[in-house]
């Protein structure tokens, strides 16, 4: 029978906290309520996003997520995310007596749960914690599940009843619309739900992307390309591949190794040692009940 290996979006869970003024370290807490509704793993990874972000990406496209410095204006939103993204490298060090730390420069924690996914979906049963639509693309297999914090569990059964759409077409509805969180750019006035209407109706993609540059050639419903492109298609390819998903097989070998490497670390300690360490780095208590410690597998 397969283990259970659940993969954590380690800072948007952080953020959880910093959007309701919570105490730093109590998402540890969170998370163990959380997800021990559903399933004790065997084994935790905390997934980390490089602290340089997509080194891939950033490459195709040095505009990626270059927006998301003008969302914070005012002076206490600077100061208090400056305060969370403190916290948030002090608890790294915290979260190795909880599982395994997986940080990869150049590398994002979906890249990470892609990879992993891919990596050792044949060893385990594997759980992502996370709300990041992204994150579905792994969907692909029945021992491949996604805790949402908004709607649950998600599998491979439900996840067109819930978004609209399958997980091998999130990518191909994202490169055709755009996705503006992450500030890629994409046929205006386009929208997701006009892309999932017509894969629904059963055409292909490259029909679909016909039919848009139909559209855009006459100028329907306002729609028009981005900047820098000649055609749909020409779009489509290039956000596709700033976009996809990456397997174990994209990383340098030295990547590889070093991601091995931190998959099969564990940090050595007791409940004592790890409560010492929390209260150090943030001046706070944090009691482990006898499901927390089960949950982690922490040692008296």
């Amino acid at each position: 029978m397969k283990k259970d290996l659940l993969i954590i979006d380690t800072r948007l869970l952080a953020y959880e906290t910093y959007h309701k003024h919570l105490p730093f370290i109590s998402f540890v807490e969170f998370i163990s309520s959380y997800v021990s509704n559903y399933v004790l793993p065997n084994r935790i990874v905390w997934a980390y996003d490089s602290r340089e972000g997509s080194k891939r990406r950033k490459e195709l496209y040095p505009e990626y997520k270059a927006h998301r410095k003008e969302l914070i204006k005012t002076e206490a939103e600077k100061n208090r995310l400056q305060k969370f993204n403190d916290d948030y490298n002090k608890v790294e060090s915290i979260l190795q007596y909880l599982g395994n730390v997986i940080h990869l420069p150049g590398y994002e924690a979906d890249d990470i749960a892609n990879i992993l996914t891919d990596k050792l979906k044949d060893k385990y049963n594997i759980w992502l914690l996370s709300s990041d639509k992204d994150w579905l693309v792994n969907l692909k297999a029945d021992n491949i599940k996604q805790l949402h914090l908004k709607r649950g569990l998600i599998t491979s059964d439900n996840v067109f009843e819930e978004f609209g759409v399958l997980p091998e077409n999130i990518i191909k509805v994202q490169a055709l619309a755009g996705v503006a969180k992450e500030n890629i750019k994409g046929v205006y006035r386009l929208g997701e739900k006009r892309v999932y209407k017509m894969l629904n109706e059963g055409l292909t993609i490259n029909e679909i992307i016909d039919i848009i540059q139909e559209w855009v050639g006459i100028g329907k419903f306002g729609m028009k390309l981005p900047d820098g492109f000649s055609s749909v298609r020409e779009m489509y390819e290039f956000n596709y591949e700033v976009l996809r998903p990456l397997v174990f097989n994209d990383l340098e070998k030295d990547e590889q190794t070093e991601l091995l490497k931190q998959i099969n670390y564990r940090k050595q300690g007791n409940v004592e040692q790890l409560e010492q360490e929390i209260i150090e780095k943030f001046r706070q208590p944090i009691l482990f009940s006898e499901q927390m410690k089960k949950f982690y597998h922490i040692k008296e």
